[in-house]
């Protein structure tokens, strides 16, 4: 069997001991120094990796997004043909009220007390004071409406009963959607009969939206401001 030579005898004799364990300690030190680069190379081939499975993720997540994106623009569009048409129904439903009204009629007997009765219809004169808002909402709670008046003998009655009485009062008129476009909020229709006052409704200040009466107004109507807390009128057919 071939003897090996010692590490120190493949060298050439010239070298010190010193020498030659430097040359083995670089060799230990070189081979290290591989196996390092060699798990370096193999990270950043995992990374490489880890980052095309990121780019796949991305480009899912994008098709997500846009799937959302369209999903939310869908849903919006919906809304909106949804809001159309419960408009649309309320609508429908309040000249539904007004024709059920008209059919059915109320009757002096009908009339809970402190209504007034009138051309089948009852009317309750309040004696507290909200703004148009909440009485409008006070009147539904009640199963009736701000006062329509729609007719020149019916404005005739109003005028009668609150020429006696201190105070403005709310009737249910709006122009609240279109400045000058006065509705009745019963039926959402524009008016056909008016009786306002001389030089109104002139919006004073920007801010007259909603309609009201008084004794001081002789029968006449004018725009008031909303948020004014005002005796009310609310008739229920």
């Amino acid at each position: 069997m071939e003897e090996i030579e010692p590490f120190e005898d493949v060298f050439d004799k010239g070298f010190t001991s010193s020498q030659l364990h430097m040359v083995e300690d670089n060799t230990v030190h070189v081979k290290q120094r591989e196996k390092e680069i060699a798990q370096i190379v193999q990270s950043i081939t995992d990374l490489n990796e880890i980052f095309k499975d990121l780019a796949t993720m991305v480009v899912d997540q994008g098709t997500i997004l846009d799937r959302i994106d369209y999903n939310v623009e869908n849903a919006s569009v919906q809304v909106d043909k949804g809001l159309q048409q419960l408009q649309k129904a309320e609508k429908y439903q309040k000249k539904n009220r007004k024709m059920l009204w008209c059919v059915c009629g109320a009757t002096s007997q009908s009339c809970h007390q402190g209504w007034t009765y009138y051309q089948k219809s009852c009317y309750y004169f309040s004696d507290i004071t909200l703004d148009w808002i909440n009485a409008g909402a006070f009147c539904q709670v009640h199963h009736s409406e701000l006062v329509a008046i729609e007719t020149q003998a019916e404005n005739a009655f109003i005028e009668s009963e609150v020429k006696n009485r201190t105070g403005g009062y709310w009737l249910g008129g709006n122009d609240s959607v279109t400045e000058g476009v006065w509705e009745w909020t019963s039926t959402d229709e524009v008016f056909d009969y008016t009786n306002f006052a001389p030089g109104e409704p002139n919006d004073s200040n920007g801010g007259e939206d909603c309609l009201m009466t008084g004794s001081a107004l002789n029968g006449k109507w004018n725009d008031g401001i909303c948020s004014t807390s005002l005796l009310f009128i609310c008739e229920r057919m």
